[in-house]
Order: structure tokens, then sequence, then C-alpha cells
């Protein structure tokens, strides 16, 4: 080979090796050092607090996996959520056919199936688990919408908490402590303060484990995870969001009410 292509040809190889380099360094886990003196835990509080509620509307499709002792089902599902308790699920049968939806305009919630339709008068009687025979935990229209939004279901009682602090793997860890008694474990990613990882005790022996995975990065300090899973007892769900997921987007107030059912995604191929 002439000594004018070696030379292109290298440094084209170069040029490729530095490309996937820079790609893998965007792609990882950003380490920071942590030192636990100087963190004022009321502060990471705080700023957990606002990571969370940074998450205010979802939409998109999503892959669903539901286990129950005696059952696992697998859809697609059209997503749309709005805090507090906006929503929209379309759960699809193969080739895009509704199955069943669960529609709530913020005052009354409407759930169709093949078999039946229902209708809850109010947000406060509607209960998630209570549809899939699932998790021995109530799960209301707001706290599905906050796990759909990438957030625990409920935030634990910080403020009546003894809380401690420690670190591992690169994580800020927050125990959570109420009359001697643990009351859950936050995984805290200190660069954003996303919690990517909880255990939560809710009493009665029953735990839940929440895991957030596969962020998106939305702007400035603001990151969504894709991979949404939640495990209580013999019952788990677990979430996965397409790429073309929309957060924080202006939701049109039409995907709410109940008089028209289908969303539409216009995706090009």
């Amino acid at each position: 080979m002439p000594s004018a292509k070696r030379e292109r040809y290298r440094l084209r190889k170069s040029c490729a090796f530095l490309v996937f380099f820079l790609l893998f360094l965007s792609c990882a886990k950003k380490n920071v050092e942590i030192n636990l003196g100087k963190i004022n835990p009321l502060e990471v509080l705080k700023k957990v607090k606002e990571s969370q509620q940074s998450i205010r509307s979802v939409k998109g499709l999503a892959s669903v996996t539901i286990k129950t002792p005696d059952n696992k089902i697998s859809f697609n599902q059209v997503t749309i959520a709005e805090e507090p308790n906006l929503l929209h699920l379309e759960a699809l049968a193969p080739f895009g056919r509704v199955v069943g939806t669960i529609i709530s305009d913020g005052e009354k919630i409407y759930v169709t199936s093949p078999n039946e339709r229902r209708i809850f008068n109010r947000v406060q009687e509607f209960d998630f688990s209570s549809l899939y025979n699932g998790p021995p935990m109530r799960i209301t229209v707001d706290k599905l919408v906050n796990l759909l939004l990438g957030r625990l279901d409920e935030l634990p009682e910080y403020e009546s908490s003894q809380i401690y602090l420690s670190t591992r793997s690169d994580y800020l860890i927050l125990t959570l402590f109420k009359n001697g008694k643990e009351k859950g474990t936050l995984w805290i990613n200190p660069v954003n303060y996303r919690i990517e990882s909880a255990n939560l005790n809710l009493g009665r022996g029953i735990s839940a484990t929440y895991r957030f995975d596969d962020f998106k990065d939305i702007s400035i300090g603001v990151s969504f995870p894709k991979k949404i899973e939640l495990e209580v007892d013999n019952f788990s769900l677990s979430l996965k969001y397409d790429d073309e997921v929309e957060v924080n987007s202006n939701i049109n107030r039409n995907s709410f009410k109940p008089e028209q059912p289908f969303a539409r995604f216009e995706k090009a191929f």
C-alpha cells in the first residue's frame, strides 16, 4: 500500500476509535467522589424530591410484563400519564388491536375489558392491583401515575424518620428508620439525585422493591428511566418504554376523555 494511502487508513482508523471511545464515555455511568462529611442529609432529601418532581408527564409506547402467583402476561401498551392523576392506558394485542383501557380524567376512572366496562366515580375507589390479583398493597391512580413517571409510587415519610447516609458502589445510600424500625433504603445517583433502586417496608412483613434503569436525558439535570420495575411478594410489574417516549411534553386533554378512548401514534418506518 502506498505511504499516503497507509497514512489515510491509519487516520480513519484512529478517528473511528476516537468516536467509539467518546460514545462509550457518554454512555458510561459517571462516577463522582463522595465525601459524607460534606453532605447534608436534608439537602440530599431536597434534591431527591426535586429530581422526582422534575418529571411531570410521559407519553409513549411501552412493553409490559405482569407476573402474579397464578399467571404471567406480556403486552404492548399505549401509555399517557400526567401528574397527579390523569391517565390513559391501552393494552394492545398483536397487530395493535386494543384489548383493554384504563382512563382517568382526574375525577372518574373508566376501565374497559373485552367483557365489561367499569366506572369508578371517585379516584379513591380505584385499585390497580385488584385488576390482576396483584400485590397485597393498594395501587391507587395517583400511585400508578407516579410509577409510570419513573417515581416511587409513594414517597416515604421523610420528615418523621431518622435518616442515615452511607455510600456503596458510587451510590448514596439513604436509610430511613422510624420508632427504631427500618422503613426503607434508597439507592441514589449522586450526579443527578435520581432514585435508581429502593426497598420500602410496607408493614405486616411486606416489602416493595423498585428499580429504575436505562435513563434518558431530558434536559440539564433532568433524566427519565425508560425501564421501571416493581416487585412485591410474588407480584412483579416490569415496564420498558421505547426510545421515542415523550417526557414533559404538552399532552392533548382529549387523551383523558373516555369518549375518545384510542390514542394515535405515528411512527416512521
